[in-house]
């Protein structure tokens, strides 16, 4: 996640995404403003930037997403 070029919360917040939900669980929008509690806009936005870094990809479903083990810099900071 070094090369990812976001603000620190962001950062902060894609980090307590993937401490919730691991690379074993489908997520949708809806569980990312549950689990920050934000907003359907600003979900948006975070779930494109993650993209975007090849950090998560879709998975079963329309809307549904999970983490990409490809990028293990995320299980780092898990701990």
């Amino acid at each position: 996640m070094t090369d990812l070029t976001v603000s620190i919360p962001t950062r902060e917040n894609i980090i307590k995404l993937f401490q919730h939900f691991g690379f074993n669980t489908v997520f949708s929008r809806a569980d990312v403003m549950q689990v920050i509690g934000i907003t359907a806009t600003p979900a948006t936005e975070l779930m494109r930037k993650m993209k975007k870094a090849k950090l998560i990809e879709s998975a079963k479903g329309r809307g549904k997403y999970i983490f990409t083990e490809q990028n293990n810099s995320l299980s780092d900071r898990q701990q």
